[in-house]
């Protein structure tokens, strides 16, 4: 990095005139929970900085004389950055957003059988579940509807982890399912009824 220096002689003592510091933060949005990224683009200034970030979720961090940080979790924050030879200073605010889509379970009933629909997140998703309390069932979905036939008045009740620890509980009482109005359809020699 080029940096201008201006040397000036007054009464015999050199003085250090730099451009002036400009900071730019540039972020790459966290996908999982504390994942996101900032490298700090520095212009001006004698090149020797110092870097402090600060944010709005409580978080401290120590200062350091890299241009990058890892594992920043969705928040407000800001940068300052010091050149050690003036003790100019410029700040920047920014956001490491979320990217992706909130974890999401959905549970519909098609008959006797539960569908537990999975949604958002970060797939593959770890699935457990059980039937009144009974043994527990773990099953892995990249997405794809998960099918547990037969639950009857039964109460489903269960998890869906996705690959970055984010988790949301689901839960399906089959005593609640009613049938308020069907049609009938008699095709291909049987009886298809729509509710």
């Amino acid at each position: 990095m080029d940096h201008l220096l201006t040397v000036l002689l007054c009464l015999g003592s050199p003085v250090v005139l730099a451009q002036a510091l400009t900071v730019e933060p540039v972020v790459t949005d966290a996908t999982c929970n504390s994942n996101g990224e900032l490298e700090v683009r520095v212009s001006g200034g004698s090149g020797d900085y110092s870097y402090s970030l600060t944010n709005d979720c409580g978080e401290t961090f120590p200062p350091q004389s890299t241009p990058t940080y890892t594992t920043l979790a969705p928040c407000t924050y800001r940068i300052e950055v010091t050149d050690r030879a003036t003790d100019q200073r410029a700040e920047q605010g920014f956001t490491v957003s979320q990217s992706g889509t909130v974890l999401q379970a959905i549970t519909v009933f098609e008959g006797c059988d539960a569908v537990i629909s999975v949604s958002g997140g970060a797939p593959p998703y770890a699935i457990t579940y059980s039937i009144d309390g009974s043994q527990e069932v773990a099953q892995t979905s990249n997405g794809e509807n998960i099918i547990v036939g037969n639950i009857g008045d039964g109460l489903l009740s269960g998890r869906i982890i996705d690959n970055c620890g984010n988790s949301r509980t689901f839960s399906a009482d089959g005593t609640e399912t009613r049938v308020t109005y069907f049609n009938t359809n008699q095709a291909n020699g049987g009886i298809q009824f729509t509710a």
